[in-house]
Parts: C-alpha cells; sequence; structure tokens
C-alpha cells in the first residue's frame, strides 16, 4: 500500500508541472516581455517535457493500478470477514463472500477433542467375542450394555442372536470394533462410557482406531489392560499378548451429570465385575479365597451365595444372617426385600420344586426382557459371568430382589 503522505505530495507536484506548462504558454503569447527565441524554446521544450511525463505518470499508473488489483483479485484471498450488503446490516453479500475452509465432522460417538483430557493405557490385549468365541459362555452379558441397549451400539452387533447362545457376548459382530477395559466408572461412569469412542493405537506401526467401549475386562489375573474385537485387532495389525495403547477421552469437569444410582454402580457391583472370568478348578473347588471373604462357607460348596457375601463384604457391607444357602439372603437382616431392582441389588431365586430350599443368588443387573433379567454372580456355569435367566420358569423362579441395609441411594 503507498504512503497516504507520499500519494499527496506526487500529486502536488503534478499539479505544479502543469500549472507551470500553462503559465509558460501564457507569457509567451500575451506578455509583454518576449524572451529570446533561444530561451523561449528551451522553456517550452522543458515544460513541454514535464507535462508529458504527468500524463505518462497519471496512464501509467492507473493501468498498472489496475493490473495489480485483477492480478491480486485472483491469486489472494485475504482472510477478513466479508463486507456487508447494502440491503442490511450484518448480511453477508454472496459474490464477495471469502471461502472458509471446513474441518471434517468428528466420527459418531466421539466427543469434541479441544480442551478435552485423556487417559492412556498401555499394555497387553487379546480378543473376544462372536458367534466362535467359545472362551465366553453362550449366555455371557456385557457390561455396558444391556439387551434394550443393543440400539446405543449400532453396527456393533449381528443382526440375529447365533443358533445355541443367549448372551449379547455371543452376538458381537467381530469385525466391528469394540474393545474392554477395566473402566473406573468414578471416573468414567457407565452411561458417559456407552457414548464415547477410544483410541486404540498399534505402537509398533503407529496404526490407530477408534473403538466403542462395550464391556468390563479383562480379569487382573491376565495381566492385560484390555480385549480388543477380532477385528479391531485385525485391522491394527495387532495379535494376543501385543502391546496396544488405549487413550480414554475423561469428561470435562461439570460436563457429566450429576450421577443416578442407574448410571453409577455401587462398589460391589464394581468388585463384583472385576472377577468376571474366574473359572473353579472343578466340584466347586478353587473358591477358597470367596469364602474367606464371605466368612462362611468352605471349599467345595455350591458357592453363588459364598460369592455374593464376598463381594459384598469386600465393599464393607457387614453380611448377618446370611449363610452358603441361596435362600438364606431372603431372611437375613443385613437386607431388605425391594420391588423395583438396580444395579447390584441382590436377584434370589428358588430352582427345583417349590419349598425344596434350593436356589441362586446373584447380582441383579438388568432387564432382558421377555420375562428375564441379566444376573452377575458366581457359579454361572462353574465360573464368574453375567448370565440370563427367565423369571417364571417351571424349575427356576424368582423369589425377590434384596438390598443391602441402609444403602437406599437417592435418584436425583
Amino acid at each position: 500500500m503507498i504512503n497516504s503522505r507520499d500519494s499527496t505530495a506526487a500529486y502536488l507536484v503534478a499539479a505544479l508541472v502543469v500549472a507551470g506548462f500553462f503559465a509558460v504558454l501564457a507569457m509567451l503569447l500575451f506578455g509583454s516581455a518576449k524572451p529570446t527565441i533561444d530561451a523561449a524554446g528551451f522553456m517550452v521544450t522543458v515544460v513541454a517535457c514535464a507535462f508529458l511525463a504527468v500524463v505518462f505518470f497519471w496512464f501509467g499508473s492507473s493501468v498498472g493500478s489496475r493490473a495489480k488489483d485483477d492480478i491480486l483479485s485472483g491469486a489472494v484471498q485475504q482472510p477478513t470477514a466479508p463486507p456487508s450488503s447494502p440491503g442490511g446490516a450484518g448480511k453477508a453479500n454472496p459474490a464477495l463472500a471469502v471461502p472458509s475452509v471446513q474441518m471434517p465432522p468428528a466420527p459418531p460417538g466421539v466427543p469434541p477433542a479441544a480442551g478435552m483430557a485423556s487417559h492412556t493405557l498401555t499394555g497387553a490385549m487379546s480378543t473376544f467375542g462372536g458367534a466362535d468365541d467359545t472362551g465366553v459362555s453362550p449366555s455371557e452379558g456385557l457390561a455396558l450394555c444391556e439387551p434394550g441397549e443393543v440400539g446405543k451400539f449400532p453396527g456393533l452387533f449381528l443382526t440375529a442372536q447365533p443358533a445355541g447362545t443367549t448372551g449379547l457376548a455371543r452376538r458381537l459382530d467381530p469385525k466391528s470394533h469394540y474393545i474392554a477395559c477395566r473402566w473406573d466408572y468414578s471416573e468414567t461412569p457407565r452411561a458417559y462410557l456407552q457414548g464415547i469412542s477410544v483410541t486404540v493405537t498399534n505402537p509398533k506401526n503407529g496404526k490407530s482406531l477408534a473403538a466403542r467401549p462395550i464391556d468390563w475386562g479383562p480379569n487382573e489375573r491376565t495381566t492385560r489392560i484390555a480385549d480388543l474385537s477380532p477385528g479391531l485387532a485385525a485391522d491394527l495389525g495387532l495379535a494376543t499378548n501385543d502391546i496396544c495403547k488405549v487413550a480414554l477421552p475423561l469428561p470435562l469437569r461439570g460436563s457429566v451429570p450429576v450421577a443416578t444410582v442407574s448410571s453409577v454402580e455401587p462398589p460391589w457391583l464394581v468388585a463384583a465385575r472385576a472377577e468376571i472370568g474366574f473359572h473353579e478348578v472343578g466340584d466347586n473347588r478353587g473358591i477358597q479365597k470367596y469364602a474367606d471373604l464371605a466368612g462362611y462357607g468352605v471349599d467345595g460348596e455350591p458357592w453363588c451365595s459364598i460369592f455374593a457375601g464376598a463381594m459384598l463384604r469386600k465393599a464393607g457391607i457387614p453380611i448377618i444372617g446370611a449363610n452358603a444357602m441361596a435362600q438364606s439372603w431372603t431372611a437375613a437382616p443385613c437386607v431388605t426385600k425391594i420391588d423395583l431392582p438396580q444395579a447390584g441389588d441382590l436377584a434370589v431365586f428358588e430352582r427345583g420344586a417349590r419349598g425344596s430350599g434350593l436356589g441362586h443368588v446373584g447380582f441383579y443387573i438388568g432387564d432382558a426382557g421377555g420375562g428375564r433379567i441379566q444376573v452377575l454372580g458366581g457359579n454361572e456355569d462353574d465360573q464368574v459371568e453375567i448370565a440370563t435367566y427367565a423369571t417364571a420358569a417351571s424349575n427356576f423362579r424368582l423369589l425377590g430382589y434384596y438390598r443391602p441395609v441402609g444403602d437406599q441411594p437417592k435418584v436425583m
């Protein structure tokens, strides 16, 4: 840009030259004192040259300025806001609008990264899920998805439940991208995990892909940090026990609503989830650690009630009146019967003939539809897992739901 003071000086010089030209011309024609022919010729020549210089200056400046403007307007877009149209304040003129660069949209389920903290896990991985995964039982469920919540995870499940199975773990589409980690529900509540994606990276090749959290695991005894879908592992070039990195976005302070009893699980249920995958060694053996925690039962006894007591005691809940018999919870003074269950409440069943005294107990996870519920318990197919049960079968009936006394959370 030309400085305004330089521009004014140039115009002044040009005006003086033009004025001088006409002054000399008037003197020659009308003046009383006539200069000599040589002097007059010199004066006319100088002033004429100056006049022509001014003419060419103005012509060249105008043409050059227009050419420069044309070149710049076609090659450079200045990053300024488009001017308003004459028709109204604040309305952009489409003909003068400057094109803007559009950022690609974030993939579904992934919260914005700007300003968001994250936590990265690094360690060994394995794979799970799908119709052919015999490492999970046919009835095993998923910690982050109940049957009625499948719609929250588009693309992660097979259209139909595989034959001979009832659990969602076997209905997972192994080609999709999902992940299980030992999530800290106090930091990332279940409801939050259901709506995000994490980033899984193979540090050997640097490849990263997004995955949806779907389950809690693997068991701490495996020393692994994550279970991936077979498809995710293959796409990242990972094999069982390879090292991976999992970047988990953390909720911004104040961005997650105050947790309700439906989104934050009680500590004994969190402890129970950590045991998923434990398997007895046969004939109810290998469960002494749970008997020691519960304060009742012995190795070799049916251990569903032993496991329930162990997890409650581990969370600091006193056990009074319960024992290794599942139905003992119906009369134990340390729990109270409730009508509307929430995750972590005890679900007590009667099995066999009515009045047999036989039963089963586990922690309620959620409604499975069709008169069925999901229960996390011990001695489910000889292991700790989430199973689905009908509540009114002829040989297996729900007696009721029970909650530890004093643990009556308020719904916010």
